[in-house]
């Protein structure tokens, strides 16, 4: 059932649909049954179940798939972190619960999601968010990798070797420079943006959500996992997704060099809260 949904909604985002804000209602009959046969909780594309996991979604780099622009639309239509939000072919990620030793922890009753309709629990969104508690970066992805043609935030290792994380956006970055104080549509006044590009680099903060390691001998060694890269959305500690981040086998010498990024303070991450103890930020993604 799980697979089924994943190509469903892989082939259903390749498709045009004549209003984009009809995206949630025209899945809608899918949702509903996979919600009968697996009796868990949905929300704007997503299962309350393994959330996380699902949180790691992007839209397609695959060449091969007819792939339409991702952009985001100005009508709002579902929060950030829900691939419902943005236009393109979407790749979900396995919703199997895995070893983490490390994994963003999601508030109790998050997400919080607000329905046009009450009376339609798998239609349209009025409002949407998750509140969690996680490490934060500060990284610089560049567009200069000529074999990938991608974003990435890569280090050279002491032992000569190159090590790499990968960004896919969400939609095309530039659009970030255009809407720096507007989301979705609604404006914004003049706030600390925690973007910064220009033609060929990104700063963006990013939000860890899990990663495993695994020692030589075990493949894939080093540290593996996903991230969320965020814009600054409003409020203090309120953020929206711009990108996923995707790292595997980062070596022990990367990881600390990674390390060196992730920001330490409450007023260094722009963040509602930090916990001193533990090292997280509490954020909001919208």
């Amino acid at each position: 059932m799980q697979r089924m949904w994943r190509t469903s909604v892989e082939g259903y985002t390749q498709c045009s649909l004549t209003k984009q804000r009809d995206k949630l209602v025209a899945i809608a009959g899918i949702a509903n049954m996979v919600q009968v046969a697996l009796n868990e909780v949905y929300f704007a594309g997503l299962w309350q179940e393994n959330l996380v996991e699902q949180l790691a979604w992007r839209v397609s780099a695959d060449a091969s798939l007819p792939t339409r622009q991702a952009s985001l639309w100005q009508q709002y239509r579902a929060p950030s972190w829900a691939w419902p939000s943005v236009e393109g072919t979407i790749e979900l990620p396995v919703r199997v619960l895995q070893h983490r030793d490390y994994a963003l922890d999601i508030a109790y009753r998050s997400p919080q999601i607000e329905l046009l309709d009450p009376a339609i629990p798998l239609g349209e969104i009025k409002s949407g968010s998750l509140r969690g508690r996680g490490q934060l970066y500060t990284m610089a992805f560049s567009n200069t990798d000529s074999l990938r043609k991608g974003w990435t935030w890569g280090v050279k290792t002491a032992k000569n070797q190159h090590t790499w994380c990968y960004l896919f956006p969400d939609r095309p970055l530039s659009a970030l420079a255009m809407h720096k104080n507007r989301i979705y549509g609604q404006e914004r006044g003049p706030e600390r943006s925690m973007v910064d590009i220009d033609s060929d680099s990104v700063i963006l903060t990013v939000l860890m959500l899990a990663y495993t390691f695994r020692p030589k001998g075990q493949p894939p060694e080093g540290y593996t996992g996903h991230a969320l890269a965020l814009q600054h959305a409003g409020s203090r500690g309120t953020y929206s997704r711009v990108g996923l981040i995707a790292f595997r086998s980062l070596s022990a010498e990367s990881w600390a060099l990674l390390q060196q990024a992730r920001l330490r303070s409450r007023e260094a991450a722009w963040s509602e809260a930090f916990d001193d103890m533990s090292g997280f930020h509490t954020v909001v993604l919208v």
